[in-house]
C-alpha cells in the first residue's frame, strides 16, 4: 500500500468521555500506517463532561494530536468547519467520535483517492440505540 505523503484526520466531539481516548488510540497506528506525516485534530463542541480535558491530554502525551474546543456548543457543522479549517494537510479525513465506524477501514479508500475528488464511506448497520429509530 503506497503511503498518502501527508494527512489531516478530525474527530468531533460533543460529550464523548467514554469514547474519546479510545477512538484516537485506535487512529494513530492507523495514521501513520496510511500516511508519512499526519496529524489527529480532537474537536470538542462545548462538552459538558470532561471529553476537553481528555484531548488535552491525549494533545500532551503525542505530539500529532490537537485539541480545539468551542463554548458553548455550535453544533455539528460547526465542529466539521473547525476540524477542515484546522487542517494542515493536503488530505483530510474525519469521522464521528463516537465509534460507530471502525477508523481501520479508512485503509479501504486508499486505492480510489487517485481517481476521485472526494471518497465517502458509511455504515450500512449502526449501533445506535433503538430510541433513535423512533425518534427518526
Amino acid at each position: 500500500m503506497k503511503k498518502l505523503p501527508e494527512l489531516s484526520i478530525f474527530f468531533p466531539f460533543w460529550n464523548e468521555e467514554k469514547n474519546i481516548e479510545q477512538v484516537v488510540k485506535k487512529a494513530i497506528p492507523v495514521a501513520g500506517e496510511i500516511a508519512e506525516k499526519w496529524e489527529i485534530i480532537m474537536v470538542d463542541d462545548g462538552s459538558s463532561d470532561s471529553t476537553l480535558e481528555i484531548a488535552k491530554k491525549l494533545a500532551k502525551e503525542h505530539e500529532n494530536l490537537r485539541a480545539i474546543t468551542h463554548k458553548p456548543n455550535r453544533g455539528y457543522g460547526a465542529a466539521l468547519r473547525e476540524g477542515f479549517t484546522n487542517a494542515r494537510y493536503k488530505y483530510i479525513v474525519f469521522n464521528d467520535g463516537d465509534l460507530q465506524f471502525d477508523f481501520s477501514e479508512v485503509k479501504n479508500f486508499l486505492e480510489k483517492i487517485d481517481t476521485a475528488d472526494i471518497v465517502i464511506g458509511y455504515r450500512k448497520i449502526r449501533k445506535d440505540h433503538p430510541t433513535r429509530h423512533l425518534l427518526m
